[in-house]
């Protein structure tokens, strides 16, 4: 089974291959991809995301630029996969995963990323749905509690363009990849 990407390349999903990823069809597609399923106030990008996320480990003192580029494509799998919300990925189950794993390890091959499953990662990635779920989403009319045990971050969330992630998500990896 093989998708087309924006940049014409047959992509296939299981097993993917590394010399067909693109980093151009994975800013392209994630730029043109809402998080939470599109539910929410304003277009919000899983691109505009991923450049928020690998900026916060820049404002560290001592920049660690392989965290950084880690935090950018740690959703990288979802521009061939698309975005699934948590609780589906939940009822689907491991074939799901599988396939995810396989796709992610296809992009961490082709642009030599390490530790996409830190825990430094997954905390901010927890702290930056926390901040996304209150600015973009707002309280459940059922009021229903989400599961996240953190603290929301202070930033802005700009709720940039598809065109605008998309130019963001490049220049950062270009400027992450000394390229």
């Amino acid at each position: 089974m093989w998708i087309q990407t924006h940049s014409g390349e047959e992509f296939d999903l299981f097993p993917a291959n590394s010399s067909k990823v693109k980093v151009e069809d994975i800013a392209h597609a994630l730029a043109h991809l809402c998080r939470f399923t599109g539910h929410t106030r304003r277009f919000y990008s899983v691109a505009e995301h991923s450049v928020l996320m690998a900026r916060q480990f820049g404002k560290e003192p001592h920049p660690d630029r392989g965290l950084m580029l880690a935090a950018l494509m740690h959703d990288a799998a979802e521009a061939y996969l698309g975005g699934v919300s948590k609780p589906l990925k939940t009822l689907i189950g491991p074939q799901y995963e599988e396939i995810t794993q396989s796709v992610q390890m296809a992009i961490n091959t082709r642009y030599l990323i390490h530790g996409i499953n830190r825990p430094a990662i997954k905390t901010l990635d927890q702290r930056m749905l926390h901040t996304e779920r209150t600015v973009l989403l707002g309280p459940s009319k059922g009021g229903r509690p989400w599961d996240v045990p953190c603290s929301p971050l202070a930033i802005i969330l700009p709720c940039w363009s598809p065109h605008r992630a998309t130019t963001e998500f490049l220049k950062t990896f270009k400027e992450l990849c000394n390229e």
